[in-house]
């Protein structure tokens, strides 16, 4: 007690450069999110390893971020909501990477793909698929909510003359999540809102000429898709998600016409899986017309 009290000065300046060192460690230290942007996530998630949040909020993506190396995104213990803002993919996972995401809300992930081209024959339309995240390595995802995430494959394009070679509409496939040659791993989430929307094939502005009409897309999987891939579900609660597929439409009237196309079928309102396999399978599922599409 003497020494302390004969040093005054020396003892608070040394409690003054444990504390500022202390603080700036704190700023500085990769891998926390301390504001609810995008620049501080991509920052945090740069490189892999773990990021953390120290705040709460709502983060909109200018942009889809790709996940290149093993990462863990904790938002344990705060109420942070990541969104696609309507217009794009919220992550995509390369190839051999493992990507877990514990406690936050994915929401309002949307992929839309564009429509084909007009002309003599027209192009078909684009796919769309992975509204709010694209795996192909390992995909582990914990007390996590995904909501409203869609998919919406596009049109083909108008035949303008009397050509017979039709172009198809688009498919859509897993309205919130796509996994394709990797691992999915859910536990004690929601899966709500979700879509697949296919669109339609050719139909023709040319009057009086034979032209055939364009097969629809398929939509499957409102809430996931899952290619080529192995899945754990436990504890999961999937709600209100849906698939559409595109409607058919007809060809021109004159003969040897007329030709009508046919409309897309639509598969899994909330998981489609093909070549797949599971372990375990422990969910909830609500409100899906067709629920579980497996070939």
């Amino acid at each position: 007690m003497k020494a302390i009290r004969a040093f005054p000065c020396l003892v608070n300046y040394c409690a003054l450069v444990l504390f500022c060192g202390f603080a700036g460690t704190l700023e500085a230290r990769p891998g926390i999110i301390s504001n609810p942007t995008q620049a501080d996530l991509e920052a945090a998630l740069a490189g892999g390893g773990t990021a953390t949040f120290a705040c709460s909020g709502r983060i909109v993506l200018t942009n889809t971020i790709t996940i290149s190396a093993d990462t863990i995104l904790d938002g344990n213990g705060y109420a942070m909501t990541i969104s696609g803002g309507n217009a794009r993919r919220i992550f995509q996972v390369a190839p051999g990477v493992s990507f877990w995401i514990k406690s936050l809300t994915l929401s309002d992930g949307r992929v839309v793909g564009a429509n084909g081209a007009d002309g003599a024959p027209p192009s078909p339309g684009q796919d769309a698929f992975a509204g709010a995240i694209l795996s192909q390595g390992t995909l582990i995802l914990t007390s996590c909510v995904l909501s409203n995430n869609s998919v919406q494959a596009g049109n083909s394009g108008t035949q303008l003359s009397g050509t017979v070679s039709p172009a198809i509409g688009g498919a859509a496939f897993g309205g919130a999540i796509y996994v394709s040659g990797g691992n999915l791993n859910v536990t004690n989430c929601t899966l709500m809102g979700s879509t697949s929307k296919s669109w339609m094939g050719t139909f023709g502005a040319a009057v009086g000429q034979a032209f055939l009409a364009g097969d629809a897309g398929d939509a499957a999987g409102g809430a996931i898709y899952l290619l080529n891939s192995s899945a754990v579900l436990q504890s999961v609660t999937i709600i209100s998600n849906s698939v559409a597929g595109g409607a058919c439409c007809t060809g021109s009237l004159a003969p040897p016409g007329p030709w009508t196309s046919r409309g897309g079928t639509a598969a899994g309102g909330a998981i489609y899986a093909t070549n797949w396999s599971s372990t375990r399978l422990s969910m909830e599922i609500r409100l899906q017309a067709v629920a579980i599409w497996c070939l």
